[in-house]
C-alpha cells in the first residue's frame, strides 16, 4: 500500500476555490499536499513564490517547474524540518484526509506562517447527502477517487473540520461549501445562474448536507 500512495499522482486543473482566498499581496505561498503542482502552476504563473510537499516521487518531477523548492517527505511527521522560511499563505487542498494525524501538520503550520498569514484548506464532505444515502444502504466502498478515495484515512464533517482548526490554534474566519454543477444530471441543463440561485436554497438550508466540497480560511488564533 504504501508503494501504491507513493507512485500515485493526483492532477486536476486547479482548486478555484481555494486559490481566490489568497490574498492579493500574498508573495510567499507553502503549498501542502501539493500534488503534481496544479495550484502551484497557477501561483507560479501569477508571480507568486511558491514552496511544495508532496510523499509521490512522480508528483514531485511534475510539480517542481513551478515550485521554488519541491520537498518529499510523509507528513504525518509534519513539515520537512528543513523548510524554515515563513509564509504569506499555506494552502492544503484535499490533503489532511489523507494524514492519519493531521495534528502533526497544523502544528508545524502554525510555526510556519507569518503573523497576517492565511491558511487555506479544502477537505472533502462525507455526509454529503449521496454519501449518506450509500451508508444507509450499507454500501461503505473505497473508490479510486472522491470522498472514498481508498488513501484516504479520516473523514470530516462542515463542524468537526473546524473543530479540529480551532483546537489546534487556528481561527477561522471564513468556512464555506463547494458544489458543482455537473454533481447532479437533474441540474445540467438549467441555467448558471439559476443553479447557482438553487445552490445559494440548499446551502443555507444545511452545508453539511449538500455541499461536496469543505473549505475553511484560518489564521493564527491570537494567544495573548
Amino acid at each position: 500500500m504504501q508503494e501504491i500512495i507513493h507512485n500515485k499522482i493526483y492532477t486536476n486543473s486547479g482548486n478555484v476555490n481555494v486559490l481566490n482566498e489568497i490574498p492579493t499581496d500574498a508573495t510567499k505561498i507553502l503549498d501542502i499536499g501539493c500534488g503534481a503542482g496544479d495550484n502551484s502552476r497557477i501561483l507560479f504563473a501569477a508571480k507568486k513564490i511558491v514552496d511544495g510537499i508532496t510523499i509521490s516521487d512522480e508528483e514531485a518531477k511534475i510539480a517542481a517547474e513551478f515550485q521554488r523548492s519541491t520537498h518529499i517527505y510523509n507528513l504525518e511527521n509534519g513539515l520537512p524540518p528543513d523548510i524554515k522560511d515563513t509564509y504569506d499563505a499555506v494552502i492544503c487542498a484535499h490533503v489532511l484526509e489523507h494524514i492519519c494525524y493531521p495534528q502533526n501538520v497544523l502544528r508545524d503550520t502554525y510555526a510556519r506562517m507569518s503573523d497576517n498569514a492565511v491558511l487555506i484548506i479544502a477537505l472533502p464532505n462525507i455526509m454529503h447527502y449521496k454519501t449518506r444515502l450509500k451508508l444507509l444502504r450499507g454500501n461503505f466502498q473505497y473508490t479510486e477517487s472522491g470522498i472514498m478515495d481508498y488513501t484516504h484515512f479520516r473523514w470530516y464533517t462542515f463542524k468537526s473540520a473546524q473543530t479540529m482548526l480551532e483546537e489546534n490554534g487556528f481561527e477561522v474566519v471564513k468556512a464555506f461549501v463547494n458544489s458543482n454543477k455537473s454533481n447532479s444530471a437533474a441540474l445540467s441543463w438549467l441555467p448558471e445562474s439559476l443553479v447557482n440561485g438553487l445552490k445559494s436554497i440548499a446551502f443555507g438550508i444545511s452545508k453539511g448536507l449538500f455541499g461536496i466540497e469543505l473549505l475553511y480560511v484560518a489564521k493564527k488564533k491570537n494567544r495573548a
